[in-house]
C-alpha cells in the first residue's frame, strides 16, 4: 500500500512539472488526493499502534510532525527551485519518491528471503 501510495505521488509530481494550464493542476489533484489518502490511512494506523496504551498521543504526535515535515518539505523545494527550476524540482522530487518505494520493495524481497528469527 506505501509504494501504491507512493507511486500515485510520483505521478502526481512528475505531472506538476509538466502542466501549463490551471484543468492540469486540478486533474492532477485527483491522483494526489489518491496517494495521500493511502499514505496517511496508513501512518495514522501506525501511530495508533505504535502506542496503544495512550489513545490521544498517536494522533497529537501526527499533527506535529505534518507541520515539520510540510515546513521542511517546503523550505527544500524552494530552495532546490531555486537552483534547477520549480519543474525541476517537482521531477527531482517525483524521482525521490520512485527511488524511496522501490527501496521499500527491495527491502520487502530481503526480509521475505530471510528466515524467521525464533
Amino acid at each position: 500500500m506505501i509504494v501504491l501510495g507512493g507511486a500515485c505521488h510520483a505521478l502526481y509530481l512528475a505531472g506538476l512539472s509538466q502542466a501549463d494550464a490551471l484543468w492540469h493542476i486540478y486533474a492532477l489533484a485527483i491522483m494526489n488526493a489518491a496517494g495521500a489518502s493511502v499514505l496517511l490511512s496508513l501512518y495514522i494506523s501506525y501511530l495508533q499502534d505504535m502506542m496503544p496504551d495512550r489513545p490521544g498521543l498517536g494522533s497529537s504526535l501526527q499533527s506535529v510532525e505534518n507541520l515539520l515535515a510540510r515546513g521542511l518539505a517546503a523550505a527544500v523545494f524552494a530552495a532546490i527551485g531555486a537552483f534547477i527550476g520549480l519543474s525541476g524540482a517537482a521531477l527531482l522530487g517525483a524521482a525521490l519518491v520512485a527511488a524511496g518505494c522501490g527501496a521499500i520493495l527491495l527491502a520487502e524481497r530481503q526480509a521475505a528471503g530471510r528466515p524467521a528469527k525464533g
